[in-house]
């Protein structure tokens, strides 16, 4: 027995009692190039001959169809992608329990993926728009469209002392005042590796002129501060770790920063 060239073993099954008949069992992975209807379904054929003694050989084109992988991604924390974040996603084929063939990849434009083993894939969008393609041992089966949407702005906290500023009575003249970072909370427990953002550079109007300062501390007495001043935060330069170990940990954080005042009193 046959199937086109390839020979197959053929083994003597009873049927029923005293009745044996000797059957061939074919496996193999359905492939190639496939046209799939309307209703994901393709139309595939492969030649059997069987060859039977002192009689001509019994040839057969056995036709069968292939039902298209329905691709699914998972993700436990969040459905949101962020551009140039590690978007973790689980990649399942319902009715495939080998997922050792199944391969995903993108344009260098729209991004990078990072394998990260049984079934777990990081997707790293860098534009708003990523097309994954999905292929089962290099036959692609589908692509998915993911939109991404860039990483939550910085929202800052002033603090004096341990605790919230208070801006109707200011701060004291010898104050220390730190800077922190408020993100939400649905976007640090989906991205952990990518929601570390920390301040570098801080730019100061004070009485004496404009002051840059490293880091998120601010204090009042190295800026010779007096009771009446007006201090004000210009700028504040954010960076962030990413999920990339290619990239660098200070990757910049883009937004549009509004201006604090800080009275002095």
């Amino acid at each position: 027995m046959f199937k086109g060239n390839e020979s197959v073993k053929v083994e003597e099954k009873e049927i029923s009692p005293g009745v044996r008949i000797k059957m061939g069992k074919i496996k193999f992975k359905a492939g190639g190039s496939l046209n799939y209807n309307e209703n994901g379904i393709a139309e595939a054929n492969f030649p059997v001959k069987i060859i039977v003694p002192n009689k001509e050989p019994i040839v057969q084109t056995v036709k069968y169809s292939i039902i298209k992988p329905n691709v699914k991604f998972e993700s436990a924390a969040s459905s949101t992608l962020y551009k140039e974040c590690g978007n973790i996603k689980n990649v399942t084929i319902p009715g495939l329990p080998d997922m050792s063939g199944i391969q995903l990849s993108c344009s260098a434009d729209d991004g990078k993926i990072i394998p990260l083993g049984s079934g777990a894939y990081s997707l790293v969008p860098s534009r708003s728009e990523m097309k994954v393609r999905v292929s089962i041992d290099g036959v692609e089966i589908g692509v998915e469209k993911f939109t991404a949407i860039p990483v939550p702005e910085p929202q800052f906290s002033v603090k004096a002392g341990g605790q919230e500023v208070n801006f109707e009575k200011g701060v004291a003249p010898s104050a220390r005042v730190s800077v922190d970072i408020r993100l939400p909370d649905s976007f640090v427990s989906s991205n952990k590796k990518d929601a570390k953002y920390r301040i570098t550079k801080m730019r100061l109007s004070t009485r004496t002129g404009i002051k840059e300062l490293t880091g998120s501390s601010i204090n009042l007495a190295d800026l010779q501060a007096r009771s009446g001043d007006n201090l004000a935060i210009l700028s504040i330069t954010v960076v962030r770790e990413t999920y990339d170990p290619n990239v660098s940990d200070d990757f910049p954080v883009n937004y549009k920063f509004t201006p604090i005042a800080i009275p002095v009193k």
